[in-house]
């Protein structure tokens, strides 16, 4: 149960993008009205043709991994949070993916639970909550560290199908690896919570789990995955039950 914001390209202004997405962890749609405060993380891939000047360096200097940042405390009150938007601000990247935690009953608020997950050069994020046999959270490991495992091994439209079998409330998703950005959205329940837009611009696309401007936001279907390439090129597809991919063990 959470907030998701991702861009490819360069909005006009990122640091308002990312204030307004802020906001969402007090004001935003939330099941219980108390918005998504359980934490937050921002990652970023910076261009290759600049060093990083990161107040908050990656411990690791390859270019093609991303930079990641996260708290386990409520965005709209922490400086860090505005510590990197503005080096965002400054340092352009291409590619940004951020999330705000709403943490599923019974599991813990810890640094280790927040999103966005890294592995090698891909980031992810996911809205939520995928069950067990006994109606708990599935875990541990968390369910959306399970998700991002399985599309580590398989393609996104590969993976997802492995978890239709079990009881979720939803299988929203960002995946990113610094080139292109792929959005998943899958809900059981909830249709107006479980939700991911898209706005195409000259400059960028954005996804985002609500609307952050007026303007020509495009709702995802149910089980509806897109891609987005560097250059803005988006491609959609809805998975369906019937595909080979959904027999993946």
């Amino acid at each position: 149960m959470c907030r998701m914001l991702a861009y490819i390209g360069k909005p006009k202004r990122s640091t308002d993008l990312l204030l307004k997405f802020q906001q969402l962890s007090l004001f935003g749609n939330s099941l219980d009205g108390k918005g998504h405060q359980d934490g937050w993380g921002i990652g970023y891939y910076p261009p290759p043709s600049r060093p990083s000047h990161d107040s908050y360096p990656s411990p690791d200097s390859d270019p093609s991994r991303p930079h990641l940042f996260k708290r386990a405390e409520c965005a709209f009150n922490s400086s860090i949070y505005m510590d990197i938007i503005h080096r965002i601000e400054a340092v352009s990247p291409h590619v940004v993916l951020v999330h705000l935690r709403k943490a599923s009953p019974h599991t813990q608020i810890t640094i280790h639970e927040t999103h966005p997950f890294l592995h090698e050069t891909l980031l992810f994020c996911h809205n939520g909550t995928i069950f067990s046999s006994d109606g708990q959270p599935l875990g541990p490991p968390l369910d959306s560290i399970q998700l991002f495992e399985k599309i580590q091994k398989y393609p996104l439209e590969e993976a997802v199908p492995i978890f239709w079998n079990y009881q979720y409330t939803s299988l929203c998703c960002i995946l990113t690896d610094g080139h292109t950005i792929w959005g998943y959205r899958d809900f059981m329940r909830d249709e107006k919570y479980y939700t991911l837009y898209y706005h195409v611009s000259d400059s960028c696309v954005i996804l985002c789990s609500e609307p952050l401007f007026q303007g020509d936001w495009k709702l995802l279907e149910n089980r509806e995955l897109i891609t987005v390439s560097h250059d803005f090129k988006i491609h959609s597809r809805i998975l369906s039950s019937e595909s080979p991919a959904s027999r993946v063990p």
